[in-house]
């Protein structure tokens, strides 16, 4: 089972696990620990919510055992069972997490801006292929 210790003293096993040096790993822990009582309060103060905020489960992990179960979830998409075991987690604290620790995470990486852009290079490009389509017809 990984600890926030075994990941200091063992910065390899961030590069393995989650595809991203360990100094990147440490930074998007920051960010997540700064940004996660805003998403928080977000998520417990909205209007449609059926529960006082503050309502239901604390999480029993630090911050950087959920950042990492969830990066190293997103890379090896192995089962939430086989997840949460390698972080002293149960398969509803990665399934909370997924709706906790993501959001949080997703602003921190640069992914979505990328598929951003491919998603509209796609889009410029399907016209001319039409035309291609059309004219062969």
């Amino acid at each position: 089972m990984f600890t926030e210790t075994i990941l200091h003293e063992h910065p390899e096993i961030i590069k393995a696990f989650m595809g991203i040096p360990s100094k990147v790993f440490w930074e998007i822990v920051e960010i997540a620990i700064s940004k996660l009582p805003e998403f928080d309060s977000e998520r417990l103060d909205r209007p449609d919510r059926q529960r006082k905020s503050g309502a239901g489960r604390d999480c029993d992990q630090p911050i950087a055992l959920r950042v990492a179960a969830m990066l190293t979830y997103l890379r090896l998409h192995a089962p939430p069972i086989a997840i949460a075991m390698m972080y002293g987690m149960t398969q509803p604290d990665i399934s909370r997490d997924l709706r906790r620790i993501l959001p949080v995470i997703q602003s921190v990486l640069p992914c979505p801006q990328v598929w951003k852009i491919l998603e509209s290079a796609e889009q410029a490009l399907e016209p001319a292929e039409k035309l291609e389509t059309s004219a062969l017809g």
